[in-house]
């Protein structure tokens, strides 16, 4: 009865071979679906886990030749208006900018020292002590969500929690006084 039935071997490897080709497709499909559950719900609010884009940030980046420091927080708090003392420079040749500023974060509550110039720049930066994170980002969502976020220098006063230089980018987009 030769050529009626394959030898039992290699019934044997088919199905070996059959086998491992679906257990592989199986654990493809199984990462497929953990990347793209994450991808479709990118935070957890219950757990105080956010992933990429999640809560703090609605605006995409833009591109820039200056690096931006985003911190990761280890815990988050409702940020404070009262008694956070801010200091804003103008980093543009338009005058009296700083001031306008100044007025407008005084308005909403701030505790805002006298303003000043600082090094001429082409980008808005919004500097920030490591305890006063949550104030920073508060207000550059509000007035500045197209400036960058960094520690703030050595060189700032002790008291000022967060200090705004700003620069030829938000010049251009202020109305002329």
């Amino acid at each position: 009865m030769a050529g009626k039935h394959e030898p039992p071997i290699q019934r044997t490897l088919l199905r070996v071979a059959t086998s491992t080709l679906r257990a592989f497709i199986l654990a493809v499909l199984v990462v497929v679906g953990i990347i793209g559950l994450t991808k479709l719900f990118p935070q957890n609010a219950s757990l105080g886990v956010t992933g990429p884009g999640g809560a703090t940030s609605s605006t995409s980046p833009q591109p820039s030749a200056e690096p931006s420091v985003t911190p990761t927080p280890t815990a988050t708090r409702a940020a404070k208006v009262s008694g956070v003392v801010v200091l804003v420079l103008n980093g543009t040749s338009k005058k009296g900018l700083a001031a306008e500023v100044s007025a407008t974060l005084k308005s909403a509550g701030y505790k805002v020292k006298v303003p000043g110039n600082a090094k001429s720049t082409r980008r808005t930066t919004v500097f920030y002590r490591a305890d006063s994170l949550p104030e920073a980002q508060a207000i550059l969502g509000r007035w500045f969500p197209d400036a960058l976020l960094k520690p703030i220098p050595a060189s700032a006063p002790d008291d000022v929690r967060v200090q705004i230089v700003l620069g030829a980018d938000f010049a251009a987009s202020s109305p002329s006084p």
